[in-house]
């Protein structure tokens, strides 16, 4: 596949791929309370396996947290299954250069 296809998903139907996480659940009550009243304002990002079902790549915490509130939908990213150097070379990047807000953004927000 090598156009990008955003789409709706069921977060409970999602398959939660491997992941250099292996704490989902930090920080789950606010992010929980933040994903009920808001959504899943970022996509997550998916792949289609050979079942034709979907598999998280990117968004693990968002999807299962989104499961539990129960929402119906979420907004997702399908892209080509990455060979597993890649997954985890794009996981590691992702978390490593994630940062925290600090006070002051948080206080002018």
């Amino acid at each position: 596949m090598s156009d990008t296809q955003f789409v709706r998903l069921d977060p409970s139907k999602i398959k939660i791929g491997a992941n250099i996480r292996t704490d989902l659940h930090a920080d789950a009550k606010e992010f929980a309370r933040s994903i009920k009243e808001r959504g899943v304002l970022e996509p997550v990002t998916v792949y289609a396996d050979e079942d034709g079902g979907y598999v998280v790549l990117r968004g693990q915490r968002r999807t299962v947290v989104a499961a539990q509130v129960g929402l119906a939908d979420i907004p997702a990213q399908i892209v080509a299954k990455p060979g597993e150097a890649d997954r985890i070379t794009d996981q590691m990047v992702e978390n490593l250069h994630r940062a925290a807000m600090c006070d002051s953004e948080i206080v002018g927000g």
